[in-house]
């Protein structure tokens, strides 16, 4: 990326989003299972849900939004429960790859509509 001072590009912000997603991807790929579902707490996420987390928020927010407002430019954005959605998500009891293969697929939509924009 540049340094320019100024607001990131299309390009530039894309980039951004495809590193972070390796590197989310990286360090839950180089964890165990038992590490992933881990709970730091009774009512706290584990890493698994976490990373549901961030793939509901690359769907219903930041991508979602991005397409709310290139289709519909007036429309409220949608709001959502976000531990409701975490408990139906489950990702806890799911396979590791598939909660990453998720996310990965997810964010390259994002990188991708950024790109094009």
């Amino acid at each position: 990326m540049t340094n320019h001072g100024g607001p990131l590009t299309p390009a530039e912000t894309a980039a951004a989003l495809g590193a972070a997603g390796a590197a989310i991807e990286a360090e839950v790929r180089g964890l165990s299972p038992a590490v992933l579902a881990w709970h730091p707490g009774p009512s706290e996420w584990c890493l698994l849900e976490t990373l549901g987390h961030l793939i509901e928020a690359e769907t219903r927010g930041f991508a979602g939004r991005v397409r709310t407002i290139l289709e519909r430019p007036d429309s409220d954005f949608p709001v959502w429960d976000q531990a409701q959605v975490a408990r139906a998500r489950n990702d806890c009891a799911r396979p590791p790859a598939a909660v990453v293969d998720e996310f990965r697929r997810l964010r390259a939509a994002s990188v991708a509509l950024v790109a094009g924009l």
